[in-house]
């Protein structure tokens, strides 16, 4: 039986009742999957339907012909398959055709990106837009209040604990766009957040894609070292149900619920577990097979203990990548992790597949000024033991 999704703007009675129940007996007959959404512009005179059909045993035509022969009424309205539009007139669905050039997401950039991360106040953003070196923003999304507004709860930046912000969604993604000029991700903390933002995103969609700024959503969707037994706040099915929904299409990064800290590492259960979630999402998200990719958020501190699962996890997901962070809070990883890591992927033939946003120190730079430091300790234990030992040596040499 074939998946059929409805998002009506407030009841069926947007779809003639006839059409809409020929779309279903034929959806049920056919092995397709289809989705219809009601076009904003719609009105009570002239409707608009999209249908996607992401398995094509039944094509376009099919559909038309078989909504002919079964609607007894006449219908008006626009029925959208892919990028073809057919236009359906009274009376008796006279058809006509015409190209739709639909605007997409802009294609999944290099991995390779200078970050500025939290972003979640004004004076933030302000710093990260006026850094020409940066070319990627991240922020974290949660529901909250705005400070200096009314207690009413609305999607705003912040990150958890916290939840007041003197920067809301809106005016996030307003000055971004203005601004033109870096890609962003957006990390939501909880649901109610993701389904009040995503109608908005999509709306930008046009500019975003104007300016070439990519769009990633960020959620941790599955348990994953040190916190398996923890639930996630964003879990993967609401997750991308919502993003089906409202952004087909948009790329995402999908992440696991960690302790970065920990002694763990990434498992083949835990890659296996994020491959079906991502086969899931790329047979049901309209669009998803078309330019959008999918990014991995792996630890970095874990995946330098075993990286052998997330290769396979790489090559399992066609164009996915891999973003290896370190947190804010964490303490820095050496550079020789990270570098190891890009050895290792280089050898395996993806070296274009990984990312890294980490904080790193160096040993060898560092290794100079430690011995200096502990040259100059010694100095100063041997001068005190001198000092200190002086009155004794010279008892000794008086009793002598």
């Amino acid at each position: 039986q074939a998946l059929l999704w409805l998002k009506l703007a407030s009841s069926c009675r947007c779809i003639p009742g006839n059409m809409h129940s020929a779309f279903l007996r034929q959806a049920q007959a056919h092995p397709i999957m289809a989705r219809i959404t009601e076009s904003p512009a719609g009105c009570a005179v002239q409707r608009s339907w999209r249908v996607r059909l992401l398995k094509r045993q039944l094509s376009g035509d099919s559909v038309i012909e078989k909504l002919r022969r079964a609607s007894q009424t006449s219908a008006h309205g626009k029925l959208r398959i892919n990028r073809r539009v057919h236009t359906l007139e009274q009376p008796g669905f006279k058809v006509s055709r015409e190209e739709s050039q639909e605007i997409s997401w802009v294609a999944m950039p290099s991995p390779w990106q200078v970050w500025a991360h939290s972003c979640v106040t004004s004076a933030k953003l302000n710093s990260a837009l006026a850094d020409s070196s940066i070319t990627a923003i991240e922020v974290d999304v949660i529901m909250g209040h705005l400070i200096g507004s009314s207690s009413r709860m609305l999607p705003i930046m912040a990150h958890p604990p916290s939840r007041s912000s003197d920067l809301s969604f809106e005016d996030f993604l307003d000055r971004v766009i203005d601004d033109g000029r870096r890609h962003i991700k957006f990390d939501f903390k909880d649901l109610q957040a993701l389904q009040l933002c995503l109608p908005l995103l999509a709306a930008a969609k046009d500019k975003l894609y104007a300016n070439g700024q990519a769009v990633w959503l960020n959620a941790d969707v599955l348990p994953g070292p040190g916190l398996r037994t923890w639930q996630c706040a964003l879990p993967a099915k609401p997750f991308l149900e919502a993003v089906c929904m409202h952004c087909p299409g948009v790329h995402l990064s999908l992440g696991w619920k960690v302790n970065p800290v920990g002694y763990e590492s990434y498992t083949e259960a835990d890659c296996e577990a994020m491959a079906i979630v991502c086969k899931e999402y790329m047979e049901q998200a309209p669009g998803a097979s078309h330019g959008s990719g999918i990014v991995f958020a792996v630890a970095a501190r874990l995946a330098g203990r075993d990286a052998s699962a997330l290769e396979r996890l790489l090559k399992e997901v066609p164009g996915s990548q891999l973003l290896l962070w370190t947190g804010a809070w964490e303490p820095p990883i050496p550079l020789s992790q990270p570098k190891n890591l890009q050895d290792l992927f280089r050898s395996r033939g993806l070296p274009d597949r990984c990312g890294y946003d980490c904080r790193v120190f160096d040993l060898s730079a560092c290794g100079a000024e430690f011995t200096q430091l502990v040259l100059g300790v010694l100095r100063q234990v041997g001068v005190f033991l001198s000092r200190s030992c002086r009155p004794l040596v010279n008892s000794a040499l008086a009793l002598r």
